[in-house]
């Protein structure tokens, strides 16, 4: 279920245009997603961590995919 709630925001997001250099590790990210993470990066759906990566292999929590919903759904504010 999770993997599905990254995958149906990362494609919401996909023909976006990207920016570079969004998360320290941001070289781990496959190059098929970069587009769709570099702009949720870009409009504050997704942060990254507080040391500035965004574990691209990493879990995905209940609360992180909460948030991204909430914000795409309501809005950053």
């Amino acid at each position: 279920m999770k993997k599905l709630l990254v995958l149906l925001a990362l494609t919401l997001l996909a023909g976006a245009v990207p920016f570079a250099g969004a998360f320290t590790d941001d070289a781990g990210i496959e190059q098929k997603y970069r587009t769709a993470v570099d702009e949720m990066a870009e409009k504050k759906v997704i942060s990254g961590f507080t040391d500035g990566s965004f574990k691209p292999l990493g879990t995905l929590t209940r609360a992180q995919a909460a948030k991204i919903l909430c914000v795409l759904l309501e809005g950053s504010e």
